[in-house]
């Protein structure tokens, strides 16, 4: 604060001056602000006096608010006491504060009635309410998170908040839930809302990892950490060939473009998307197939799955077929 705010304890009262003159703080708020060091803390000195406010009383200072309810004590910094006013007070949606502020990296958070107020270490204060809250909170909070970047946003498709190091999701068709961690990190990679759509429930279990579900696909990390997504034309393909707990189980690399068509592989084959055919090659026959180049090799696109009957089986590409027999052979037309 400027060093012109000074402050001054007596028996029942305490003198600030500054920019607005003499002024005094007293009772419960008096012992909050002498707490936090008088002017020479962050609320500086007091620019009028408490005023009642429904069962509470509020004092303004140059650099913040005490708020005294019944059931809490509380300072705020001039952008929280600022974006509170902004939302309508103790009659608004957040309602009177409910604990002491907490700090933690930088960032520091109010519990209020109806939400959160969250300050980044850039002083930029923003809400975060309800649905978006819980799922917030369950995700792991700031720790996980960080502070909101922006305030919570409706669409079509939701609600949707973003956050340092995530964003949280509440769809109409869905449930509500964080982006986090290294899911996070292969949404933003994939191009965000507009690769993936809203997040249509929580990261869980599944097979030999877990899978976060998306409008249009899905963002799963293995056992052995490996993120990748699955979306689009090649989630259809995959989710009619078992899935995650199918033969071709997780992904080991995102979706690659080779020339006019689309290719992923998975731990236990690849997927394909071509004007030829949406298709899956695996085992024996997806071995031979990529030594003879993949896609862009001599057989071109397969325009199939493989098929099997009288101990061979086989599979049929633009130009040739590779058929595995009982005895282990494997014959390229």
């Amino acid at each position: 604060m400027s060093s012109s705010a000074s402050s001054q304890r007596f028996t029942d009262v305490t003198l600030t001056v500054g920019k607005s003159g003499p002024q005094t703080v007293r009772g419960a708020i008096r012992s909050r602000y002498d707490a936090l060091n008088g002017a020479s803390g962050f609320l500086g000195a007091a620019k009028g006096p408490e005023r009642a406010v429904a069962d509470g009383f509020v004092q303004d200072f140059d650099g913040g608010r005490i708020v005294c309810t019944p059931g809490a004590l509380v300072a705020l910094s001039t952008s929280m006491a600022a974006q509170w006013d902004k939302l309508g007070g103790q009659t608004g949606r957040l309602g009177w504060p409910l604990g002491t502020p907490t700090t933690s990296n930088g960032i520091t958070q109010v519990t209020f009635q109806g939400g959160l107020l969250i300050t980044d270490a850039k002083g930029l204060t923003t809400p975060v309410f309800g649905m978006t809250l819980n799922a917030f909170r369950v995700a792991g909070g700031v720790a996980v998170l960080g502070a909101p970047t922006g305030p919570e946003q409706s669409s079509a498709a939701g609600y949707s908040q973003p956050f340092q190091k995530g964003v949280v999701f509440v769809p109409f068709n869905g449930y509500a839930s964080a982006v986090a961690l290294e899911t996070y990190g292969e949404f933003v990679r994939g191009g965000g809302i507009p690769g993936f759509g809203f997040a249509t429930g929580p990261a869980v279990p599944v097979g030999a990892g877990k899978a976060q579900p998306f409008q249009l696909g899905s963002i799963a990390t293995d056992r052995a950490g490996v993120t990748a997504a699955i979306r689009g034309t090649t989630w259809r393909v995959f989710q009619s060939n078992g899935g995650y707990t199918g033969p071709l189980s997780f992904p080991t690399k995102s979706e690659a473009k080779i020339d006019d068509g689309y290719v992923q592989q998975f731990a236990g084959g690849w997927t394909y998307v071509s004007p030829s055919a949406l298709a899956v090659t695996r085992g024996v026959l997806n071995r031979e197939y990529w030594k003879l180049g993949g896609p862009s090799g001599s057989l071109g696109w397969p325009l199939a799955n493989e098929t099997s009957g009288n101990g061979v089986w086989q599979q049929r590409f633009q130009k040739g077929t590779i058929s595995l027999y009982a005895n282990g052979s494997v014959v390229v037309r």
